[in-house]
């Protein structure tokens, strides 16, 4: 079969979870698959070199080549009716904002399906013989299932994060077409055992369709190494988005400075929306002790420079909500200590290395990791050894390759 995956701006934008994740999937898979053919969905354009000829790449999405309107309008009438049963569930809080995202999603789920079908047969391949990956469980998987519907023969598959995955995290709470996708798709992915419990919790008629999937990095050939000249250093390395809430982090640091008996420097790597304006906040905060540093992205070999020859003492997670973030994983395979809070995939991590932290913690609370961390080295080592011990058991990827290979394999025959 021919595997085409579904995604948002991967090989494109490099860097990001998404990038990480499927660069280690799809190496796994390529033996799996005749051809594998990436649709990314978003608005970049090419920037970068990537791993796949350009004949292979459906780009861009965006650029509607062969989306006849009169296919367009076929399909859009005959899948209407679940439409129509969506709009119907619709309850009368706020129904305008729902109909509205139940509609949008429709749109965008036939455009979809059209593009697809007519890129597949324009490369010669039978859509019947194509199995379809969605990297994010969004509206455009309601696109690839209407792709099967068509052409049943067909199969697909989702992985799910975070706010494609949990209710809580979206506008309004809703997710639309949520229940007809769980009853039409062949398999879900998610990237942590406490998204895979969420929705066999909420979906448990369809629990034999989920399974736990493990993000896997490679081993590392050095292990990053702890100050030693009287610092301490703390890093964070995700997007700049508000579900991250590294304003909090900040808060809490500078709480710290009035009684920390030690100097800390903290880091940040990477970029986002959010970048100036936390910038702009931590100059309002006034650190005197404390220095605050935020580096922007880093490409693949100085991010990988970064974690081999700068001291580091502590990783921190200290967002709202999270799959199981690739970038607490790249840490941890670096056998750095990691401090995260209570919630989604940091969960398990925290509690095998017995360093959680609640969502809403106090600086103190975390002054009493770093001041242990800093003052007992055999404390230290031995976060360092279970980081190391977590990645290697769960996130070594030469074990994630054995099980997202059986994964696809079994679903392709099911």
């Amino acid at each position: 079969m021919n595997l085409v995956v579904v995604c948002t701006n991967y090989p494109i934008l490099k860097g990001n979870a998404e990038y990480n994740l499927l660069n280690v999937q799809l190496n796994n898979l390529k033996r799996s698959f005749k051809n594998i053919f990436l649709l990314p969905t978003g608005r970049l354009k090419f920037q970068y070199d990537y791993p796949y000829p350009k004949d292979k790449i459906f780009f861009n999405l965006r650029n509607p080549k062969g989306v006849i309107l009169f296919q367009f309008l076929i399909y859009f009438l005959k899948y209407i009716s679940f439409l129509f049963d969506e709009v119907r569930s619709i309850n009368k809080n706020k129904r305008l904002y729902k109909l509205k995202k139940s509609i949008y999603a429709y749109l965008k789920g036939i455009y979809l399906m059209v593009f697809l079908e007519y890129n597949l047969k324009n490369k010669g391949i039978l859509p019947s013989e194509v199995f379809i990956y969605s990297f994010w469980f969004d509206d455009y998987t309601l696109g690839a299932l209407f792709f099967k519907l068509r052409y049943p023969t067909s199969k697909v598959i989702t992985g799910a994060h975070g706010h494609d995955l949990y209710f809580e995290r979206r506008p309004e709470k809703i997710i639309p077409f949520r229940n007809k996708a769980m009853e039409l798709i062949d398999h879900i992915i998610p990237d942590s055992r406490e998204g895979a419990q969420y929705l066999k919790n909420k979906y448990p008629v369809f629990k034999h369709k989920v399974s736990h999937l493990n993000s896997g990095v490679i081993q590392k050939s050095k292990k990053s190494k702890p100050s030693n000249d009287g610092i301490f250093r703390a890093l964070t390395l995700s997007r700049t988005d508000p579900v991250k809430r590294i304003d909090y982090l900040l808060n809490a640091l500078k709480e710290l400075e009035d009684y920390s008996d030690f100097e800390i420097q903290y880091f940040h790597i990477g970029n986002g929306e959010e970048l100036d304006d936390l910038k702009e906040y931590t100059k309002q905060l006034r650190f005197d002790r404390f220095k605050i540093k935020f580096l922007g992205g880093l490409d693949d070999n100085d991010l990988k420079a970064f974690f081999e020859n700068k001291p580091i003492d502590v990783f921190l997670n200290v967002s709202s909500s999270e799959g199981t973030p690739m970038a607490l994983i790249e840490a941890i395979s670096y056998a750095i200590p990691t401090i995260v809070t209570n919630v989604g995939g940091n969960k398990t991590i925290g509690k095998y290395c017995k360093t959680l932290l609640p969502l809403n913690f106090t600086s103190n609370d975390l002054f009493e990791y770093f001041k242990k961390i800093h003052f007992d080295n055999t404390y230290r080592d031995q976060l360092r050894k279970l980081s190391y011990s977590y990645w290697l058991k769960n996130h070594d990827v030469k074990v994630t390759e054995r099980e997202i290979k059986k994964v696809f394999k079994e679903t392709a025959r099911s």
